[in-house]
């Protein structure tokens, strides 16, 4: 019976003080057809930095001499990429690491065979984690 008092004077006002409106809205298809309307100054500026962006995605830094790609429950590429991630971890630690784990999942894309650029390890580990 206490409770049954004590639930209705927490829910009754609660349930008095709500209000109720009606709410209506209305769909807006978002397609291509937007594209066209951008700035032609705000398209010079984006041509910059996607200029700046690509330079710098499209970088070499390394080859690989074969196809990594990630599996369970261990692979080259999980090897490789937590031998990295151990790596930096010790040079900007004041501690010294004993072990990196990395998420399989976290792994999104092969490293292939030959030369590897910035834009690779992004599609390899495109989150910050």
């Amino acid at each position: 019976m206490k409770r049954l008092v004590l639930f209705c004077l927490l829910i009754l006002p609660v349930a008095l003080m709500a209000r109720v409106s009606l709410q209506s809205a209305t769909r807006m298809e978002v397609n291509a057809s937007y594209d066209s309307l951008i700035d032609p100054a705000m398209r010079g500026v984006m041509n910059q930095y996607q200029y700046q962006l690509s330079e710098a995605v499209n970088r070499t830094i390394g080859t690989s001499t074969r196809l990594m790609t990630a599996s369970a429950p261990e692979s080259y590429l999980s090897n490789l990429l937590s031998d990295l991630l151990l790596s930096q971890a010790n040079t900007h630690s004041e501690q010294p690491m004993d072990v990196a784990i990395i998420n399989l999942g976290g792994i999104r894309a092969p490293l292939k065979e030959g030369p590897v650029t910035v834009g690779d390890i992004y599609k390899i580990m495109p989150f910050e984690n």
